[in-house]
Order: structure tokens, then sequence, then C-alpha cells
């Protein structure tokens, strides 16, 4: 089960992330009692400094607790917030259980995985070394939607 986002007016300071932090606990332990897993979907929302200077992202993995709340990356997100998602793989291992693979194109635009700017030998190795068990292609836009996921899902055939 993920939370897929978050209404603007939910987080807006840090009182109103420290509030979607208690959620996503009470939440994620409801779930974990009923045999499911419950995970948080990043945007690059997330990756922007609070007037405070806190990171909502950081600040979601500092206070969630591990037991209760994991974690879909979506690289394209990330890289678009202006992080590297490897680092984020590597830091919390034991964070990230789904991942969104999406690569970006040279003018921050969506396009075919392997076909932009991420890379995604190193994504995949990270991803596999934190224990990720589940992958989703997805690409946002795409003039031709059955060629777009052929062309990625292609590409994504030499990890297997």
């Amino acid at each position: 089960m993920v939370c897929p986002s978050l209404d603007q007016s939910e987080r807006q300071t840090i009182d109103d992330w420290k509030r979607v932090c208690e959620n996503l606990n009470s939440i994620g332990e409801l779930a974990m009692h009923s045999g499911l897993t419950f995970a948080y979907h990043n945007h690059n929302f997330e990756f922007s400094s609070l007037p405070d200077g806190v990171r909502p992202f950081d600040f979601l993995l500092a206070h969630t607790d591990d037991r209760f709340v994991k974690f879909e990356l979506d690289v394209y997100w990330a890289k678009k917030g202006n992080v590297d998602p490897v680092a984020y793989l590597r830091a919390y291992q034991s964070r990230f259980r789904l991942m969104h693979l999406k690569d970006m194109a040279t003018d921050g635009s969506f396009t075919e995985i392997g076909n932009g700017t991420l890379d995604f030998d190193e994504i995949m190795a990270a991803s596999i070394a934190a224990g990720v068990r589940h992958f989703f292609v997805e690409q946002d836009y795409s003039s031709d939607p059955m060629r777009s996921i052929a062309k990625s899902i292609a590409y994504l055939q030499r990890y297997r």
C-alpha cells in the first residue's frame, strides 16, 4: 500500500511534516498488523528545503518508523529535486522496497529508460544492494506509450 503524494496544503511547514510523519507511522503500523507493507512515494517537492533549511525527504526518513514505513523511490523525481537517488539508496538501505524507474531527458522532460541522463547501471546496482523488491517502469508522458514501454523494457532486460 503506497501513499502516492501529499496535497500542497498539507506540507507547508515543519509542523505539517511532523503531522505527516505521525500519520504515516500510524497508517504503517495498522498496515503491518493487517499483513501489509506501507510505503511513501516521493516527488521533487520533498527535496526542496523548507524555510528553516530542513529537507522534507530527510525529515520523513528520520521521523518515520522503519518497521512501519518504507519508501518507493522515484528516481526521476529525486533527480528533478537535484539529489542523487543512488546516494539515498546507499544511505538508507533498509527503507526502500519499491522503485519507480523512469529517465530524464537532457531538457528535464520524461524519456524512455536508457535514453536519458540517469545512470541506471548505478541505480540498479544500488537498488539490488538495498533490497528493493519491486520495480515499476513509469513514464508520465509519451506521445507513443506502447513504443515507450517496449523501449524501456528492452533496455532493462540487461539487468535480469
